[in-house]
């Protein structure tokens, strides 16, 4: 949609439990790491502790030495300041190559995600770079975002979305709306919930 700016990037991994998980759990994903994991989970990764080098997240790489490049790769990018320890990156190259090099082959979803320059304006830490070109981007619904200060919450996260018992979601557990009617959701739930300032996000895939 035009106007929209896109302030990150995140590969999701589908979540096991989800306040929608009655509909298609498989697919539900969300840019809050309340609802579901981001790659690279950075707390993971070499470096981190007390839970750095999990066995477990190790197992998920082709070798651990593939599992040690990725680390290094992913602490440089959060070093420099473009990746986020909520799984977010800040450009679209970044996380296209993650998402390439050391993801493809698991069950992983890439998105993108936007909205008004007015709303992002008012958060010193979240980074944006221009204008989203969204050619090529399949748009999968409306999220309604807050802020909380090193990661997003969703409505979700509070159940607000049972102030609202004619909205409709789709498989991925997105609003199936436009942008100005989620901006009106946004403005109904300011005060309610987390103590965050809600705000309207346009969510894309992008893989």
């Amino acid at each position: 949609m035009e106007g929209l700016v896109a302030f990150g990037f995140y590969i999701c991994r589908a979540a096991e439990s989800h306040p929608l998980s009655n509909q298609n759990p498989n697919k539900m994903i969300s840019a809050s790491d309340c609802l579901c994991y981001h790659e690279p989970q950075i707390f993971l990764c070499h470096g981190w502790k007390p839970r750095g080098d999990d066995e477990n997240y190790i197992s998920r790489f082709r070798s651990k030495d593939e599992y040690l490049k990725m680390s290094e790769e992913i602490n440089g990018l959060h070093n420099s300041g473009l990746f986020f320890e909520d799984g977010r990156f800040a450009r679209i190259e970044d996380a296209l190559y993650f998402f390439n090099t050391y993801f493809r082959d698991q069950d992983l979803i890439l998105i993108s995600v936007s909205s008004r320059l007015d709303y992002l304006k008012t958060y010193e830490d979240i980074k944006y770079y221009g204008n989203d070109d969204m050619d090529g981007f399949d748009a999968i619904g409306m999220d309604i975002l807050g802020w909380d200060n090193y990661s997003f919450h969703s409505f979700l996260c509070n159940s607000l979305q049972d102030e609202f018992p004619d909205i409709r979601f789709n498989k991925y557990g997105f609003i199936e709306t436009d942008y100005e009617t989620a901006a009106l959701i946004a403005s109904k739930i300011q005060g309610k919930g987390e103590p965050v300032d809600w705000f309207p996000v346009a969510v894309y895939r992008i893989r």
